[in-house]
C-alpha cells in the first residue's frame, strides 16, 4: 500500500497553506507576529517531533512486521507488485552512479520548471484575458483542492498501474490542459481547464517518491530521495520558490487586488 500512502500524505501540502494562513493572519491580528513563531515551533513539537520520536519506526522488520501485510520473507516475492523493486537496496552514492538518476533528476528539473510556471502565473494570465476577479479567485481555489486530491487518486492507482505509466499520463494531461488554457475565451473554461490542470500536474511528483523506492528499494529510500529532489527543484527561480510555499497566496493575493 505504499502508492495510496505516499499519495495520502502528498495531499496535506496544498491543503495545509488553506489553514495555516488565514490562522497565521488571525494570529498576527491578535498577538503579534511574535505569536506565529511561538504557535508554529510549538505546533511542531508537539504535533510532530514528540510523536515521530515515540511512533515512528525506520522498518517494519525493526517491530517484526513484514511490508504491505506480507506474513514472511517469502510473500515479499510472491506476486507481481510485490516482486517489483525486490530487495534492491542501492545506497544514495550508488544510486548516482546510475542512469535512472539522472533520468528522474532531468525529468523533475523540467515538470517543476514547466508546471511552476504555469502554476504560479496562472492568476495573472486569467485576468490578463478578461477573467473576473471573482471568477479567478473561484479557479485556483478550485486548483488547489484538485491538485491535492490528485495526490491521493494517483498514489492509489499506482498499485494497481504501473508509476510509471501514471506518471507519463498524468504530466501528458498537464500539458494537453496548458495548451487548452492559452484558449480560454469564457469564465466557465476558465474554472473547468484551471482544476484539471491542478488533477494533472500532480501526478508526476506524486508518482516520483514510488519510482525511486521501486528502482532503488527501502534502505536508503530518505537519502535517495532527499539528494535527487532538491536538484531538479532548481527548476524553480527564486520567486517561485517562495510562492511555492503555498499555492494558496495566489488566491490570496487575487483577493487582496479585488478589495483594493
Amino acid at each position: 500500500m505504499r502508492g495510496r500512502a505516499i499519495g495520502l500524505f502528498g495531499v496535506a501540502f496544498p491543503f495545509a497553506p488553506a489553514i495555516l494562513i488565514p490562522a497565521a493572519q488571525w494570529m498576527m491580528d491578535t498577538w503579534g507576529w511574535r505569536s506565529v513563531f511561538w504557535g508554529a515551533g510549538l505546533a511542531v513539537t508537539l504535533l510532530v517531533t514528540l510523536p515521530a520520536l515515540l511512533l515512528l519506526r525506520r522498518r517494519p522488520e525493526d517491530v517484526g512486521l513484514y511490508p504491505d501485510g506480507a506474513e514472511g520473507p517469502a510473500d515479499l516475492v510472491a506476486g507481481g507488485r510485490r516482486r517489483r523493486g525486490g530487495d534492491n537496496n542501492f545506497t544514495a552514492t550508488e544510486a548516482m552512479r546510475t542512469p535512472t538518476f539522472w533520468f528522474l533528476v532531468g525529468s523533475q528539473f523540467l515538470g517543476v520548471f514547466i508546471s511552476g510556471s504555469v502554476s504560479f502565473h496562472l492568476a495573472a494570465y486569467l485576468g490578463d484575458v478578461g477573467i473576473a476577479t471573482a471568477v479567478i479567485g473561484l479557479a485556483i481555489s478550485l486548483y488547489s483542492i484538485t491538485n491535492g486530491l490528485s495526490s491521493g487518486l494517483w498514489g492509489y492507482l499506482s498499485e494497481r498501474i504501473s508509476e510509471r505509466y501514471i506518471g507519463m499520463g498524468a504530466t501528458a494531461l498537464g500539458g494537453v490542459i496548458a495548451l487548452l488554457l492559452m484558449g480560454v475565451n469564457g469564465p466557465l473554461v476558465a474554472v473547468v481547464l484551471t482544476a484539471l490542470y491542478g488533477l494533472g500536474v500532480r501526478g508526476g511528483n506524486s508518482t516520483l517518491g514510488l519510482i525511486i523506492a521501486q528502482y532503488y528499494g527501502r534502505q536508503s529510500y530518505g537519502a535517495i530521495n532527499g539528494t535527487l529532489v532538491p536538484i531538479g527543484y532548481v527548476g524553480l527561480d527564486r520567486k517561485s520558490t517562495r510562492l511555492n510555499s503555498s499555492h494558496g497566496y495566489i488566491s490570496y493575493a487575487v483577493f487582496c487586488l479585488k478589495k483594493k
